[in-house]
């Protein structure tokens, strides 16, 4: 037996698509573990930001120019949907998001692990 899905989280991006999350608990953790129960107890999809497009129009700045994406982190998972993200930074030191608001630094996928 398991509660009741918790609320939707806001979703990971400010721009362009992300991901939103949900989880449940089992009422009976140990029962649950002592008979293999296999209920699913997070939910993610993709959502869409209130922001639709991302627009890198500041990365044309100097102030606001960023390094390459990082690799793709490993899946947060090893069986089933997880998470993967990825990063850049920007190339001036003091350059951040209240200077330049429409830079994505970060890029999260959904994965299978």
């Amino acid at each position: 037996m398991v509660t009741n899905w918790e609320p939707w989280s806001l979703c990971s991006a400010t721009c362009g698509k992300g991901i939103r999350m949900r989880s449940r608990v089992y009422v009976f953790p140990i029962k649950a573990q002592m008979f293999r129960c296999h209920r699913q107890t997070i939910e993610r999809q993709f959502c869409n930001a209130e922001i639709s497009e991302c627009r890198d129009s500041d990365a044309f700045n100097s102030k606001c120019s960023v390094s390459g994406w990082s690799p793709w982190t490993e899946c947060s998972v090893t069986c089933g949907y997880g998470t993967r993200s990825r990063s850049r930074i920007f190339k001036e030191f003091d350059s951040n998001n209240d200077t330049c608001p429409n830079v994505e630094l970060i890029r999260k996928d959904i994965c299978i692990g």
